[in-house]
């Protein structure tokens, strides 16, 4: 199953289509980034990368779901992000 296929499942559900929703759960996720960036800095990275995995691949898979939902090519919003982080640390570092 892809991305798109699942957001054909999704999309079925009218709070799935809100885009106030859709931000809160990506927003969430990356709250579990955060979380996990967190323990690591004061627990140590003891058993803490497989949680960063977990939490970075739901990440990932929100802001898939975020571009369908808004009508945006992840592709090409990747690499438009490569060419301006490339852009930024050439010109400032």
């Amino acid at each position: 199953m892809d991305y798109r296929e699942i957001w054909r499942l999704m999309v079925t559900n009218p709070i799935q289509r809100d885009s106030f929703y859709r931000l809160c759960i990506l927003t969430y996720q990356l709250g579990d980034v955060v979380k996990s960036t967190v323990y690591e800095y004061y627990y140590g990275d003891s058993g803490v990368h497989g949680e960063l995995k977990v939490a970075l691949a739901d990440l990932i898979a929100q802001i898939h779901i975020f571009c369908l939902h808004r009508n945006l090519d992840f592709e090409e919003l990747e690499e438009l992000g490569l060419k301006r982080l490339a852009d930024f640390v050439v010109r400032r570092m």
